[in-house]
Order: structure tokens, then sequence, then C-alpha cells
């Protein structure tokens, strides 16, 4: 089967992970039906994050490009970009919906507006959920506490272009492939540095070594080269905003104390405050060492541990969940809470970006593998014979055509679950959602 159109990072990393799927998505056309949920939170997560970088590009002018028209997943027709406060949707093809252009309006388009359940009755069961969180819930907390996480630093950090796509044809010592790809952001901070950021919505962190050996941010900084260079602009670091859609623990809240009783005085000092008895050489007594003076006892339940103060363990949880834990609970922040909050937003679990100079000798590398890459996939596509399986234990989970591989490889009737469970594959989704 020939090919019909150009070469996205996404199959290039599928044709290195195994052939057979490869083969599966990408010369069959095939996706799996039953779409999981982290994958349409990763396209929701892209496109609230894309609203937001585009309202602040607005606000400061830096916006090197203007899109008049944005892709929402779920979404048929483009979605119009009306200027720095609205986007337009021609819903329907004749009815319009206007929302605000803000990461709170294009989740209400996401919400509202297109179908993302899971099952074909429009139910979400709790066990596909984070937490117990329904697709909007979830998606609404990721983001409200990649916000607070980054309060102090976003406004520094001013958009140049936002989801742009771009592409190019990559030759050399292969054949030549034509490659195209959509970067999510370029921005540029206060020092003047441009950086290339892609956003990755994951489970859990990944290693030093995986962030370090990632190749999509070369493949996207060579294709953007000589786009931003048109507008004097020089990539000098990449970047991975990394949100883990984990759902962070609500810290649990201690049992109420007793109030003592009102009239609590001090047994040493009698309430008197001073020492007993007092001596006849000396007009006043020496404050009571019990009480400090005080006549009653000092060791009383302050106001929050009167309601319940907060449990002292330690959670996996964000700045913005505990801190909206004791306002909802009404506690009185302290000196502890400050520290514990401050600790949470330093040592985060959530939200992390990892920076990385641009390195030339990794960027023709990248390039070089690349070509390889591509001419091995444009082999098995002529080739499907030669065609072949790389088994290990990730099948079981990164792999959605599992059921039609085994039913393959054991003989069994391989038709009908390709009926049953997959479809034509849809409109290329945003490599980094993958």
């Amino acid at each position: 089967m020939s090919r019909t159109g150009p070469m996205h990072y996404s199959e290039l990393n599928t044709m290195r992970q195994c052939p057979k799927k490869h083969h599966y998505a990408y010369v069959e056309g095939l996706q799996s039906k039953a779409q999981a949920l982290n994958l349409k939170r990763g396209l929701w997560l892209h496109s609230m994050l894309e609203a937001d970088a585009l309202k602040r590009g607005f606000a400061h002018g830096t916006l090197l490009e203007v899109p008049s028209e944005i892709n929402v997943p779920g979404i048929d027709e483009p979605v119009t970009v009306l200027g720095v406060d609205r986007l337009l949707v021609l819903h329907s093809g004749t009815d319009t919906v206007e929302v605000e252009l803000s990461w709170k309006g294009m989740l209400e388009l996401l919400e509202h507006h297109t179908d993302y359940a899971l099952f074909p009755d429009h139910v979400i069961e709790e066990r596909y959920t984070e937490g117990g969180q329904d697709l909007p819930t979830a998606c609404r907390n990721i983001m409200r506490g990649y916000l607070w996480q980054y309060r102090d630093v976003l406004p520094k950090r001013r958009p140049l272009l936002v989801e742009v796509e771009w592409a190019k044809t990559l030759t050399g010592n292969h054949p030549d492939v034509e490659m195209e790809g959509r970067a999510d952001l370029v921005e540029i901070d206060e020092r003047g540095l441009v950086c290339l950021v892609d956003w990755k919505s994951t489970k859990s962190l990944p290693g030093q070594e995986f962030k370090l050996m990632e190749s999509q941010r070369y493949l996207y900084l060579w294709g953007l080269t000589e786009r931003l260079a048109a507008y004097n602009y020089t990539v000098h670091a990449l970047a991975f905003d990394y949100l883990i859609t984990s759902t962070p623990t609500v810290p649990k809240q201690n049992k109420p104390k007793k109030a003592p009783k009102a009239k609590s005085k001090c047994s040493e000092c009698d309430g008197t405050g001073e020492v007993l008895p007092v001596p006849e050489d000396e007009e006043d007594g020496e404050n009571c060492p019990a009480c400090e003076g005080q006549g009653r006892r000092i060791n009383l339940p302050t106001p929050n541990e009167l309601k319940g103060e907060l449990s002292v363990a330690q959670v996996k949880t964000t700045p913005l969940v505990y801190f909206e834990t004791l306002k909802e609970l009404e506690l009185e922040i302290t000196e502890h809470h400050r520290e514990r909050l401050n600790e949470l937003g330093a040592n985060n679990d959530f939200y992390q970006r990892f920076n990385m100079p641009v390195n030339m000798k990794a960027l023709k590398t990248v390039l070089s593998e690349t070509g390889s890459a591509a001419g091995m996939a444009e082999h098995f596509r002529a080739n499907p014979d030669a065609v072949y399986r790389n088994v290990d234990r990730s099948c079981t989970y990164m792999c959605d055509f599992l059921p039609l591989c085994m039913a393959e490889l054991y003989g069994q009737d391989a038709s009908t679950i390709r009926k049953r469970d997959y479809e034509p594959r849809h409109r290329q989704a945003p490599d980094g959602a993958k």
C-alpha cells in the first residue's frame, strides 16, 4: 500500500516500538473503538493549554502568527478565534456557540459540545476515571493545579507560536521523506531566550535518561528552524512540560480535641499564677513555672485542634489541594501550614519542567536515525509479508492491537475481532497527546 501523506513522529515512534503495530495503525489504518481515557484526557489538556497560551500571547502582543482557527478534538469543524477574548464554534453546521478564549472556555466547549463518553450509552464507569473523577473534573483539577504551581512563572513566559504546524522534506543519505508535525509551544522568557516546549500529560514522571533520549523535540526543532529564522529567532533550549495525571491525595483531618472546662485553673498554683506559698520576705511571688504566670493550663487546644487539625502524615498532593483543604475545613493557616505549602511547591510530584540546551550533535543523530526508521516503514509498507512482531511485556499495556495480534498469531478468527473492536483511524491527533 503506497503512502497517502507525510510521516509524523507518532508513526516513526510506533515503527520503532513494533513493525506489526505500525502495520495495523498506519497501513491498515485501524484504531480501537474504545478510545482510552488517558488519550482523551491528553487531547483535552492540550486544547486547554493551547487556549491558555493563546490568551497570554494575545495579552502580551507577542504572537508571531495569530491563528484564525484552531482544531478542537470532538468538533468536526475548526473553531474560529475571534480575538483576545472569544472563540466561536460552528456547531452542527448552523448553530453558533461563543465562549471565552481561555482554558475554562475550552473546557466548556469540550464538556458540553463534544461526546466525551467512553461507551455508547454515554456512561463513564468509575474504574475508567482518575480517583472517581469524570473526565471534565479531572482535566479541570489538573489545569488548576498547573496554573497554581507556575503562577509566578507563566506571566514571564511569552508565547511566540502556539500549536504550530510544520512540514519539511528530510533529505540526505536516505530516500527523501516528507515529514510534518505540530509543535505545542515556542516561547521567549524575560532574558530573551527562546524555548521549544512540548506539553506531556502522563501517569507518572519518567526518569532522567528517558527525558534525555526522547527525540521528538529535536525533530520539531529541525522542522521549525527556517520558520523561526524568518522572524530572526533561534531556539536556545528544548523543554518538556509534564502534567502528571494521578489524582492528588486530599490530606486527612484529625479528630477534634475536646474543649477544656471553663474553670480549668492551674493545679500547681491554684489559679493565682504565682508560686505557692509566697515567701514571707517577698511581697509578690514568682511566676508559676507550670502555667508561666497565666493561672490556667497553657496546653489548651488551638482553634484548629478544636475543629480538627490536618494530619501531619506525608501525602502525595499539590499545594493547591492542600490550601483548598485548609479553606474548606475553615482552618487557620499557621506557620506550619506555610512551611508545608512551600515544601509541596518545591518538591512537587505533579508538575515539572525539564529543560535542556540544544545539542547539535544530538540533532544530527536524530535526523539520521529518523531517515533510517522512515526507510524501514516504507520497506514494510511495500512488503507486508516481511512485517514482524516485537513481543514483550509492554504489549499488555502499550498496544491497543493486542487482541487482534494474538488472534492472528494463534490462527483464530481475526476478522471478527477486527470488525468488532476496531474502526478506521481518525484525523491525525497531536503527537504530544500520544
